[in-house]
């Protein structure tokens, strides 16, 4: 089991509507894969403004073929453009992008 992990920094004031924006992402994942697991956090005692996202995938093999799936359906296609430019408007440049191997 692979965990990919997202975490963001978020403009000032932006945080509520950075989270509504992940949560968007997960309901339209949803659309692709019915049982995939996304879990969006926000920071109560850590790093100031940063938000992250967390989706289980089986395999890297597996992620891949979700992604790919994702960005041919055409309700995504219809509204990531938009989605994008609402989320490069109240991000920073920075975070992280990390998989995770779990261990059982």
């Amino acid at each position: 089991m692979l965990v990919n992990r997202r975490t963001f920094i978020v403009k000032k004031p932006y945080f509520e509507e950075a989270l509504a924006l992940l949560i968007e992402l997960r309901q339209l994942a949803k659309l692709v894969d019915t049982n995939a697991v996304m879990r969006v956090y926000a920071s109560e005692i850590g790093p100031f403004d940063t938000i992250a996202y967390e989706a289980e995938h089986e395999s890297l093999a597996a992620y891949e073929r979700v992604l790919a799936e994702f960005q041919a359906n055409p309700t995504v296609v219809a509204r990531l453009p938009e989605w994008f430019k609402c989320w490069q408007a109240i991000t920073q440049p920075g975070g992280m992008n990390e998989f995770w191997r779990l261990v059982e």
